[in-house]
């Protein structure tokens, strides 16, 4: 409703007055640190064989179960994890919870054999950096893990398919999508977004990305005219 959106709308103003100049960092050139995270030990040793005709990539270690993942991260500097969602211990979903609650710039790539609806959506809602299907070919995994390091998301083709079925299904963003929506159609910064809801830079950059693949909208102007459309913000 417009009453909401002229409400949300104050709001993002008020944000806008607390901003600080500055832009956000960019990713730094130089290797890539990646922790695989698989209790297959098949999955990965194939993984670290991809991994390693990449001179860039960095193996900082190997887990087979959650709670691994979690110590591994914590006593090193890791840029990348490559996460299944199926662990002994845990869920991959929850073990990448604990890993950023200690290490927040951690990029998240999703690896696994689900290509399950309600999975993709709890990675996409948890700010995951790609879902990557274990079918998938290994330059995809080699992809998917540049594009984190860099800031942005992938999606291998089975899961994009998967999520342009769920969008048309469920028809709406995620609360949180919806928030971040409002501020960039209000003309916030990446950062000023960032500090205004308590969550990274990187964070706000993915659910950019995510909001961008699920509306089919890539520029501002267009996510301007939704959110306004939707009530996301007054009619300016």
């Amino acid at each position: 409703m417009v009453t909401g959106g002229k409400a949300r709308m104050k709001s993002i103003q008020s944000e806008r007055k607390k901003r600080v100049r500055g832009s956000s960092k960019e990713a730094s050139p130089g290797p890539i640190r990646v922790l695989i995270v698989d209790d297959h030990p098949v999955v990965r040793a194939g993984i670290r064989a991809s991994l390693r005709r990449e001179g860039r990539m960095v193996l900082v270690g190997e887990a087979a179960s959650g709670g691994e993942a979690v110590r591994i991260a914590g006593e090193n500097r890791v840029d990348v994890i490559l996460m299944d969602v199926s662990l002994p211990d845990m869920s991959g979903h929850d073990a990448a919870a604990r890993v950023r609650s200690t290490a927040p710039s951690v990029r998240i790539v999703f690896l696994t054999m689900s290509g399950e609806r309600a999975s993709i959506r709890r990675a996409i809602e948890s700010g995951a950096a790609g879902y990557v299907l274990k079918s998938t070919a290994p330059a995809d995994i080699v992809r998917a893990v540049k594009a984190a390091h860099a800031g942005g998301v992938y999606f291998s083709d089975g899961v994009q398919r998967a999520l342009g079925d769920s969008a048309a299904a469920e028809g709406s963003l995620t609360p949180r999508e919806s928030e971040v929506l409002a501020r960039i159609a209000a003309g916030l910064s990446n950062k000023e977004i960032a500090s205004a809801l308590g969550i990274s830079v990187r964070t706000v950059e993915t659910h950019r990305e995510h909001i961008m693949a699920k509306l089919g909208i890539h520029n501002v102007a267009g996510l301007t005219r939704y959110a306004v459309e939707r009530g996301l913000i007054a009619n300016p």
